[in-house]
Protein backbone atom coordinates (compact mmCIF):
# COMPACT_ATOMS: atom_id res chain seq x y z
CA UNK A 1 0.00 0.00 0.00
CA UNK A 2 1.36 3.47 -0.51
CA UNK A 3 2.84 5.36 2.19
CA UNK A 4 1.06 8.25 3.89
CA UNK A 5 3.57 10.79 2.21
CA UNK A 6 3.14 9.40 -1.00
CA UNK A 7 -0.82 9.42 -0.57
CA UNK A 8 -0.66 12.86 0.54
CA UNK A 9 1.85 13.63 -2.45
CA UNK A 10 -0.67 13.11 -4.76
CA UNK A 11 -2.84 16.23 -3.44
CA UNK A 12 -1.85 19.68 -5.21
CA UNK A 13 -3.40 22.67 -3.62
CA UNK A 14 -2.39 24.89 -6.59
CA UNK A 15 -4.32 22.08 -8.80
CA UNK A 16 -7.71 21.25 -5.69
CA UNK A 17 -10.66 23.70 -5.43
CA UNK A 18 -10.17 25.91 -2.02
CA UNK A 19 -12.32 24.16 -0.11
CA UNK A 20 -10.13 20.83 -0.41
CA UNK A 21 -6.93 22.59 0.16
CA UNK A 22 -8.18 24.34 2.97
CA UNK A 23 -8.92 20.47 4.47
CA UNK A 24 -5.91 19.12 3.32
CA UNK A 25 -3.95 21.75 5.11
CA UNK A 26 -6.06 21.23 8.34
CA UNK A 27 -5.10 17.49 7.94
CA UNK A 28 -1.22 18.27 7.54
CA UNK A 29 -1.48 20.60 10.54
CA UNK A 30 -3.15 17.56 12.61
CA UNK A 31 -6.38 19.57 13.05
CA UNK A 32 -8.10 16.33 11.85
CA UNK A 33 -11.65 17.31 13.28
CA UNK A 34 -11.29 20.43 11.41
CA UNK A 35 -10.30 18.55 7.96
CA UNK A 36 -13.11 15.91 8.81
CA UNK A 37 -15.84 18.56 9.01
CA UNK A 38 -14.46 20.36 5.69
CA UNK A 39 -14.22 17.27 4.05
CA UNK A 40 -17.45 15.86 4.43
CA UNK A 41 -19.44 18.26 2.47
CA UNK A 42 -16.81 18.04 -0.60
CA UNK A 43 -16.94 14.22 -0.42
CA UNK A 44 -20.66 13.92 -0.73
CA UNK A 45 -20.56 16.16 -3.62
CA UNK A 46 -18.86 13.94 -5.42
CA UNK A 47 -14.96 15.16 -5.13
CA UNK A 48 -12.66 12.21 -5.43
CA UNK A 49 -9.76 13.50 -3.79
CA UNK A 50 -12.03 14.46 -0.49
CA UNK A 51 -12.92 11.08 -0.94
CA UNK A 52 -10.08 9.47 -0.82
CA UNK A 53 -8.78 11.29 2.34
CA UNK A 54 -12.07 10.76 4.29
CA UNK A 55 -11.59 7.21 3.35
CA UNK A 56 -8.07 7.22 4.80
CA UNK A 57 -9.34 9.32 8.10
CA UNK A 58 -11.95 6.78 9.00
CA UNK A 59 -9.03 3.81 7.94
CA UNK A 60 -6.67 5.59 11.04
CA UNK A 61 -9.15 7.36 13.17
CA UNK A 62 -7.88 10.45 12.18
CA UNK A 63 -11.14 13.19 13.55
CA UNK A 64 -13.37 9.79 14.19
CA UNK A 65 -13.52 6.36 15.27
CA UNK A 66 -12.01 3.98 13.49
CA UNK A 67 -14.25 2.59 10.90
CA UNK A 68 -13.64 0.52 8.24
CA UNK A 69 -17.07 0.44 7.08
CA UNK A 70 -17.13 4.26 6.45
CA UNK A 71 -13.67 3.52 4.38
CA UNK A 72 -14.65 0.97 2.34
CA UNK A 73 -17.68 3.17 1.69
CA UNK A 74 -15.90 6.46 0.51
CA UNK A 75 -13.20 4.32 -1.53
CA UNK A 76 -15.82 2.77 -3.36
CA UNK A 77 -17.25 6.60 -4.22
CA UNK A 78 -13.61 7.72 -5.19
CA UNK A 79 -13.30 4.21 -7.42
CA UNK A 80 -16.42 4.92 -9.29
CA UNK A 81 -15.16 8.07 -10.53
CA UNK A 82 -12.19 6.19 -12.05
CA UNK A 83 -9.54 7.16 -9.56
CA UNK A 84 -6.81 4.15 -10.13
CA UNK A 85 -5.11 4.45 -7.01
CA UNK A 86 -8.87 4.19 -4.80
CA UNK A 87 -9.74 1.18 -7.34
CA UNK A 88 -6.71 -0.60 -5.93
CA UNK A 89 -7.62 0.20 -2.91
CA UNK A 90 -10.98 -1.29 -2.79
CA UNK A 91 -9.41 -4.47 -4.13
CA UNK A 92 -7.35 -4.70 -1.26
CA UNK A 93 -10.66 -3.68 0.95
CA UNK A 94 -12.59 -6.97 -0.91
CA UNK A 95 -9.46 -9.04 -1.07
CA UNK A 96 -8.71 -8.85 2.69
CA UNK A 97 -12.35 -8.41 3.84
CA UNK A 98 -12.13 -5.19 5.69
CA UNK A 99 -15.02 -3.34 6.23
CA UNK A 100 -16.64 -5.56 3.45
CA UNK A 101 -17.42 -8.92 3.06
CA UNK A 102 -14.36 -10.53 1.54
CA UNK A 103 -14.77 -11.50 -1.78
CA UNK A 104 -11.96 -12.07 -4.20
CA UNK A 105 -14.26 -11.50 -7.50
CA UNK A 106 -15.18 -8.29 -6.41
CA UNK A 107 -11.20 -7.30 -5.50
CA UNK A 108 -10.82 -8.56 -8.96
CA UNK A 109 -12.90 -6.71 -10.87
CA UNK A 110 -11.08 -3.42 -9.07
CA UNK A 111 -7.63 -4.72 -9.26
CA UNK A 112 -8.33 -5.10 -13.59
CA UNK A 113 -10.22 -1.57 -13.73
CA UNK A 114 -7.11 -0.06 -12.05
CA UNK A 115 -4.30 -2.46 -13.12
CA UNK A 116 -5.82 -1.33 -17.21
CA UNK A 117 -4.99 1.91 -16.85
CA UNK A 118 -1.62 1.58 -15.48
CA UNK A 119 -1.59 1.75 -11.96
CA UNK A 120 1.05 -0.94 -11.25
CA UNK A 121 0.08 -2.22 -7.50
CA UNK A 122 -2.93 -2.96 -9.14
CA UNK A 123 -1.10 -5.22 -12.32
CA UNK A 124 1.42 -6.32 -8.87
CA UNK A 125 -1.70 -8.10 -7.29
CA UNK A 126 -3.23 -9.07 -10.19
CA UNK A 127 0.07 -11.42 -11.20
CA UNK A 128 0.02 -12.45 -7.82
CA UNK A 129 -3.38 -14.18 -8.14
CA UNK A 130 -2.70 -15.61 -11.54
CA UNK A 131 0.30 -17.33 -9.92
CA UNK A 132 -1.55 -18.64 -6.71
CA UNK A 133 -4.95 -19.36 -8.75
CA UNK A 134 -6.65 -16.93 -6.14
CA UNK A 135 -9.82 -16.20 -7.67
CA UNK A 136 -9.09 -17.49 -11.34
CA UNK A 137 -7.36 -20.45 -12.87
CA UNK A 138 -3.74 -20.70 -11.99
CA UNK A 139 -1.67 -19.30 -15.18
CA UNK A 140 1.93 -18.16 -15.07
CA UNK A 141 2.11 -16.47 -18.54
CA UNK A 142 -0.44 -14.36 -18.02
CA UNK A 143 0.97 -13.70 -14.28
CA UNK A 144 4.23 -12.98 -16.29
CA UNK A 145 2.44 -10.61 -18.66
CA UNK A 146 0.91 -8.54 -15.38
CA UNK A 147 4.34 -8.39 -13.48
CA UNK A 148 6.33 -7.13 -16.59
CA UNK A 149 4.14 -4.59 -17.24
CA UNK A 150 4.72 -3.13 -13.47
CA UNK A 151 8.49 -4.06 -14.23
CA UNK A 152 8.56 -1.64 -17.09
CA UNK A 153 7.43 1.32 -14.83
CA UNK A 154 10.10 1.04 -12.77
CA UNK A 155 8.82 -1.39 -9.80
CA UNK A 156 12.08 -2.84 -8.20
CA UNK A 157 10.07 -5.70 -7.07
CA UNK A 158 8.14 -6.47 -9.72
CA UNK A 159 11.44 -6.69 -11.63
CA UNK A 160 13.12 -8.67 -9.16
CA UNK A 161 9.94 -11.30 -9.81
CA UNK A 162 10.05 -10.80 -13.16
CA UNK A 163 14.13 -11.46 -13.11
CA UNK A 164 13.49 -14.65 -11.19
CA UNK A 165 10.84 -15.87 -13.64
CA UNK A 166 13.68 -15.65 -16.59
CA UNK A 167 15.39 -17.42 -14.37
CA UNK A 168 13.82 -20.18 -13.80
CA UNK A 169 11.67 -20.16 -17.07
CA UNK A 170 8.38 -19.38 -14.67
CA UNK A 171 5.73 -18.31 -17.49
CA UNK A 172 8.27 -16.90 -19.95
CA UNK A 173 11.05 -18.76 -22.02
CA UNK A 174 14.36 -19.36 -19.38
CA UNK A 175 16.85 -16.47 -20.17
CA UNK A 176 19.53 -16.40 -17.39
CA UNK A 177 20.94 -12.58 -19.84
CA UNK A 178 17.20 -11.12 -19.75
CA UNK A 179 17.38 -12.18 -15.71
CA UNK A 180 20.73 -10.70 -15.14
CA UNK A 181 19.18 -7.21 -16.63
CA UNK A 182 16.33 -6.92 -14.60
CA UNK A 183 18.24 -7.87 -11.53
CA UNK A 184 20.93 -5.03 -12.82
CA UNK A 185 17.82 -2.84 -13.33
CA UNK A 186 16.82 -2.86 -9.74
CA UNK A 187 20.20 -2.76 -7.81
CA UNK A 188 20.54 0.43 -10.28
CA UNK A 189 17.07 2.02 -9.17
CA UNK A 190 18.55 1.49 -5.43
CA UNK A 191 16.91 -2.24 -4.38
CA UNK A 192 19.71 -4.00 -2.22
CA UNK A 193 17.92 -7.20 -2.41
CA UNK A 194 18.83 -6.94 -5.90
CA UNK A 195 22.40 -7.74 -4.77
CA UNK A 196 22.12 -11.20 -3.66
CA UNK A 197 19.76 -11.88 -6.86
CA UNK A 198 22.26 -10.53 -9.18
CA UNK A 199 25.23 -12.33 -7.73
CA UNK A 200 22.90 -15.79 -7.94
CA UNK A 201 22.62 -15.14 -11.64
CA UNK A 202 26.12 -14.63 -12.17
CA UNK A 203 26.94 -18.07 -10.61
CA UNK A 204 24.38 -19.55 -13.49
CA UNK A 205 25.66 -17.74 -16.54
CA UNK A 206 28.95 -18.65 -18.48
CA UNK A 207 31.75 -16.29 -19.19
CA UNK A 208 30.47 -15.69 -22.26
CA UNK A 209 26.87 -15.10 -21.45
CA UNK A 210 28.11 -12.81 -18.18
CA UNK A 211 30.01 -10.55 -21.17
CA UNK A 212 26.60 -10.31 -23.38
CA UNK A 213 24.86 -9.41 -19.73
CA UNK A 214 26.84 -6.85 -19.13
CA UNK A 215 27.21 -4.95 -22.54
CA UNK A 216 23.38 -5.18 -22.52
CA UNK A 217 23.08 -3.28 -19.41
CA UNK A 218 26.09 -0.77 -20.42
CA UNK A 219 24.22 -0.30 -23.66
CA UNK A 220 20.84 -0.23 -22.96
CA UNK A 221 18.61 2.92 -22.92
CA UNK A 222 15.36 1.45 -21.06
CA UNK A 223 13.76 4.04 -19.42
CA UNK A 224 10.61 3.26 -17.10
CA UNK A 225 6.74 3.25 -18.57
CA UNK A 226 4.63 6.06 -17.43
CA UNK A 227 1.27 4.36 -16.62
CA UNK A 228 -0.23 6.25 -19.65
CA UNK A 229 2.69 3.72 -21.53
CA UNK A 230 1.09 0.87 -19.39
CA UNK A 231 -2.60 1.59 -20.25
CA UNK A 232 -1.61 1.84 -23.80
CA UNK A 233 -0.18 -1.21 -24.08
CA UNK A 234 -2.69 -2.89 -22.26
CA UNK A 235 -5.38 -1.39 -24.55
CA UNK A 236 -3.34 -2.63 -27.91
CA UNK A 237 -2.95 -5.66 -26.04
CA UNK A 238 -6.91 -5.91 -25.81
CA UNK A 239 -7.92 -4.46 -29.37
CA UNK A 240 -5.37 -6.93 -31.05
CA UNK A 241 -7.50 -10.00 -29.04
CA UNK A 242 -10.64 -9.34 -29.61
CA UNK A 243 -10.01 -8.46 -33.18
CA UNK A 244 -8.13 -11.43 -34.41
CA UNK A 245 -10.91 -13.50 -32.33
CA UNK A 246 -12.93 -12.49 -35.01
CA UNK A 247 -10.63 -13.24 -37.69
CA UNK A 248 -10.31 -17.05 -36.52
CA UNK A 249 -14.27 -17.08 -35.65
CA UNK A 250 -14.98 -15.61 -39.52
CA UNK A 251 -12.08 -16.98 -41.52
CA UNK A 252 -10.04 -14.89 -44.02
CA UNK A 253 -12.42 -14.12 -46.96
CA UNK A 254 -15.39 -13.44 -44.48
CA UNK A 255 -13.32 -11.44 -42.38
CA UNK A 256 -11.86 -9.40 -45.34
CA UNK A 257 -15.55 -8.88 -46.55
CA UNK A 258 -16.36 -7.63 -42.65
CA UNK A 259 -13.79 -4.95 -43.10
CA UNK A 260 -15.60 -3.10 -45.87
CA UNK A 261 -18.61 -3.47 -45.28
CA UNK A 262 -20.79 0.15 -44.99
CA UNK A 263 -23.77 1.09 -42.87
CA UNK A 264 -24.86 4.48 -41.94
CA UNK A 265 -26.21 5.20 -38.75
CA UNK A 266 -28.76 7.53 -36.96
CA UNK A 267 -27.89 10.76 -36.42
CA UNK A 268 -26.17 11.65 -33.49
CA UNK A 269 -27.21 14.82 -32.21
CA UNK A 270 -30.78 14.18 -33.45
CA UNK A 271 -30.99 11.26 -31.05
CA UNK A 272 -29.68 12.67 -28.03
CA UNK A 273 -31.91 15.68 -28.21
CA UNK A 274 -34.89 13.20 -28.64
CA UNK A 275 -33.36 11.60 -25.48
CA UNK A 276 -32.58 14.25 -23.66
CA UNK A 277 -33.53 17.62 -24.18
CA UNK A 278 -32.93 20.51 -21.44
CA UNK A 279 -30.97 17.85 -19.32
CA UNK A 280 -27.92 18.62 -17.98
CA UNK A 281 -24.83 16.96 -18.95
CA UNK A 282 -24.70 14.17 -15.91
CA UNK A 283 -28.41 13.09 -16.59
CA UNK A 284 -27.70 12.93 -20.48
CA UNK A 285 -25.43 10.52 -19.54
CA UNK A 286 -27.53 8.88 -17.52
CA UNK A 287 -30.16 8.63 -19.69
CA UNK A 288 -28.55 7.71 -22.56
CA UNK A 289 -27.00 4.36 -20.50
CA UNK A 290 -30.49 3.56 -19.23
CA UNK A 291 -31.65 3.63 -23.36
CA UNK A 292 -28.94 1.41 -23.99
CA UNK A 293 -29.78 -1.04 -21.59
CA UNK A 294 -33.33 -0.95 -23.13
CA UNK A 295 -32.21 -1.56 -26.58
CA UNK A 296 -29.95 -3.82 -25.04
CA UNK A 297 -32.85 -6.02 -23.94
CA UNK A 298 -34.90 -6.12 -27.07
CA UNK A 299 -32.01 -6.74 -29.41
CA UNK A 300 -31.38 -10.04 -26.82
CA UNK A 301 -35.23 -10.39 -26.64
CA UNK A 302 -35.22 -10.49 -31.02
CA UNK A 303 -31.87 -12.27 -31.43
CA UNK A 304 -32.82 -14.77 -29.67
CA UNK A 305 -35.73 -15.56 -31.40
CA UNK A 306 -33.14 -16.72 -34.00
CA UNK A 307 -32.60 -20.27 -34.31
CA UNK A 308 -29.15 -19.91 -36.54
CA UNK A 309 -30.87 -22.20 -39.13
CA UNK A 310 -29.56 -20.41 -42.04
CA UNK A 311 -25.84 -20.65 -41.79
CA UNK A 312 -25.67 -18.71 -45.16
CA UNK A 313 -23.85 -15.24 -45.61
CA UNK A 314 -21.23 -13.15 -44.43
CA UNK A 315 -21.20 -15.69 -40.97
CA UNK A 316 -21.18 -19.50 -42.17
CA UNK A 317 -19.65 -20.62 -38.60
CA UNK A 318 -20.72 -17.87 -36.39
CA UNK A 319 -24.69 -17.33 -34.98
CA UNK A 320 -26.18 -13.80 -34.15
CA UNK A 321 -25.70 -14.26 -30.65
CA UNK A 322 -21.97 -14.98 -30.97
CA UNK A 323 -21.83 -11.72 -33.32
CA UNK A 324 -23.25 -9.88 -30.42
CA UNK A 325 -20.83 -10.99 -28.03
CA UNK A 326 -18.41 -9.66 -30.41
CA UNK A 327 -19.79 -6.54 -30.68
CA UNK A 328 -20.10 -5.83 -26.49
CA UNK A 329 -16.39 -6.79 -26.59
CA UNK A 330 -15.45 -4.39 -29.19
CA UNK A 331 -17.64 -1.70 -27.66
CA UNK A 332 -16.09 -1.87 -24.61
CA UNK A 333 -12.35 -1.76 -25.94
CA UNK A 334 -13.78 1.45 -27.93
CA UNK A 335 -14.67 2.84 -25.21
CA UNK A 336 -11.64 2.09 -22.59
CA UNK A 337 -9.43 4.13 -25.85
CA UNK A 338 -12.17 6.86 -26.00
CA UNK A 339 -10.42 7.01 -22.06
CA UNK A 340 -7.16 7.04 -23.20
CA UNK A 341 -7.61 10.13 -25.25
CA UNK A 342 -5.86 10.95 -28.63
CA UNK A 343 -2.81 8.35 -28.05
CA UNK A 344 -5.42 6.21 -29.02
CA UNK A 345 -8.18 7.55 -31.25
CA UNK A 346 -6.84 6.04 -34.45
CA UNK A 347 -6.95 2.59 -32.92
CA UNK A 348 -10.01 3.43 -31.35
CA UNK A 349 -11.48 4.02 -35.17
CA UNK A 350 -10.29 1.05 -35.97
CA UNK A 351 -12.20 -0.95 -33.81
CA UNK A 352 -15.62 1.17 -33.73
CA UNK A 353 -14.79 -0.19 -37.85
CA UNK A 354 -14.77 -3.38 -37.12
CA UNK A 355 -17.63 -2.70 -34.87
CA UNK A 356 -19.79 -1.02 -36.96
CA UNK A 357 -18.97 -3.25 -39.95
CA UNK A 358 -19.69 -6.38 -38.04
CA UNK A 359 -23.20 -4.77 -36.87
CA UNK A 360 -24.07 -4.14 -40.67
CA UNK A 361 -23.23 -7.41 -41.58
CA UNK A 362 -26.03 -8.96 -39.38
CA UNK A 363 -28.47 -7.91 -41.82
CA UNK A 364 -28.14 -11.09 -43.51
CA UNK A 365 -29.50 -12.54 -40.45
CA UNK A 366 -31.93 -10.34 -38.69
CA UNK A 367 -34.59 -8.66 -39.76
CA UNK A 368 -34.30 -5.11 -40.55
CA UNK A 369 -36.09 -3.79 -37.83
CA UNK A 370 -33.29 -5.02 -34.89
CA UNK A 371 -30.68 -4.15 -37.09
CA UNK A 372 -31.95 -0.45 -36.64
CA UNK A 373 -32.17 -0.94 -32.80
CA UNK A 374 -28.51 -2.31 -33.29
CA UNK A 375 -27.41 1.18 -35.23
CA UNK A 376 -29.50 3.36 -33.12
CA UNK A 377 -27.84 1.48 -30.29
CA UNK A 378 -23.94 2.41 -31.69
CA UNK A 379 -25.03 5.79 -32.33
CA UNK A 380 -26.07 6.70 -28.57
CA UNK A 381 -23.11 4.58 -27.94
CA UNK A 382 -21.11 7.07 -29.43
CA UNK A 383 -22.78 9.92 -28.03
CA UNK A 384 -21.21 8.90 -24.84
CA UNK A 385 -18.06 9.72 -26.41
CA UNK A 386 -18.87 13.37 -27.41
CA UNK A 387 -16.90 16.14 -25.43
CA UNK A 388 -17.87 16.96 -22.41
CA UNK A 389 -20.03 13.55 -21.56
CA UNK A 390 -17.32 11.16 -21.24
CA UNK A 391 -16.29 12.37 -17.68
CA UNK A 392 -20.43 11.87 -16.93
CA UNK A 393 -20.13 8.57 -18.95
CA UNK A 394 -19.44 5.91 -16.27
CA UNK A 395 -17.13 4.29 -19.04
CA UNK A 396 -14.14 4.35 -16.50
CA UNK A 397 -15.96 1.21 -15.31
CA UNK A 398 -15.32 -0.30 -18.45
CA UNK A 399 -13.33 -3.99 -18.25
CA UNK A 400 -11.15 -4.71 -20.92
CA UNK A 401 -12.36 -8.01 -22.46
CA UNK A 402 -8.86 -9.83 -21.81
CA UNK A 403 -8.09 -13.24 -21.69
CA UNK A 404 -9.14 -15.03 -19.33
CA UNK A 405 -12.36 -13.15 -18.53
Amino acid sequence: MPSVASFLGRWSPALANKGFSEALRAYQSGKYDTALADLLPLAKNGHAESQMLLAHMYRNGEGATVSFEEAAHWTRLAAEQGDAEAQFNLGVIYDDGIGVSEDIGEALCWYRRAAQFGFPNAQINLASCFHNGRGVDPDESLAAWWIRLAAEQGDTGAQLNLGNRYLSGIGVSRNLVEAFFWFDLALKAGNSDAVSYRANAIQLLSPDQISDAQTLCQNSTWQPQSGADSAMEIFKSAARYNVEAIQQALGEEQFDRLKITQRTIPDVGRLILEETHGIRPVAIATNIREKLTELEGEIDLRLNTINGADRGGIFPNLQPNQAMAFIRRLDNVADVGTLLGDAASKLTHNVLEFHLSLIGALEEKIDEASLTILLKRFSLRDALRASGLVSFSGLQLTLLPLPPW
